[in-house]
């Protein structure tokens, strides 16, 4: 591949991860609410859903996803329902009696952000119909293609990383400054906002839109 190539790619790969979505705010409300326990497990979670949809894509599986109309509500609204009920729970738990604690809250829980990451990230349809469309407009046909896809996957996935962490190291710094509950209870209503309005976005995603 070509170095503008290349340049390119990752100027793409940039802008379409650092665009405000369910995965960012995810991020970001995993690092309000959970600091570094929060925020790195989430991103990673995200980088596997990449992962998942890369493979999908290739293999060309994506195309059947974005086609069926059916499966495609199906993976939006599971998406949706999910970002909703994390975020109805951290509201719980900023408006429980004696009020939140930032150190041995459940929402902090590594696995629970993982886990979360993934399903948020895998249950958006656009990120398939990133991988899908776009990253194939960078690939040469009289090429080796495995080569290709594998440079290209690795560049997204680096790129990713490093947006998200720094969305998520940004809002640990926020979390740092929760010194009293009333803060620590903003905090997580803030939280909880962020991922009730991207499961709020992901169901009004069209797929006519796509």
């Amino acid at each position: 591949m070509s170095v503008e190539a290349i340049v390119s790619f990752l100027l793409v790969s940039m802008v379409a991860t650092a665009t405000p979505g369910p995965a960012v705010l995810y991020v970001l409300s995993a690092g309000i609410s959970g600091g570094l326990r929060g925020y790195g497990p989430g991103a990673l979670g995200i980088l596997c859903a990449d992962l998942l949809y890369f493979a999908l894509s290739m293999a060309g599986l994506g195309t059947f996803v974005l086609a069926s109309y059916h499966l495609f509500l199906a993976i939006k609204w599971a998406g949706a329902v999910y970002l909703v009920w994390l975020g109805l729970r951290l509201w719980w738990v900023a408006l429980a009696r004696g009020g939140p604690s930032l150190q041995s809250s459940p929402a902090a829980s590594r696995s629970r952000w993982l886990s979360g990451g993934f399903m948020v990230h895998a249950a958006n349809p656009k990120a398939l119909l990133y991988f899908g469309s776009i990253v194939p407009q960078f690939l040469r046909p009289e090429k080796p293609l495995l080569p290709q896809i594998a440079t290209l996957g690795l560049l997204h996935l680096l790129t990713a990383l490093t947006v998200l962490l720094s969305y998520g190291l940004f809002a640990a710094q926020v979390r740092a400054y929760a010194r009293n509950p009333w803060f620590a209870r903003s905090l997580y209503g803030v939280s909880g906002s962020m991922l009730i309005a991207a499961g709020a976005g992901l169901a009004s995603l069209r797929k006519s839109a796509q």
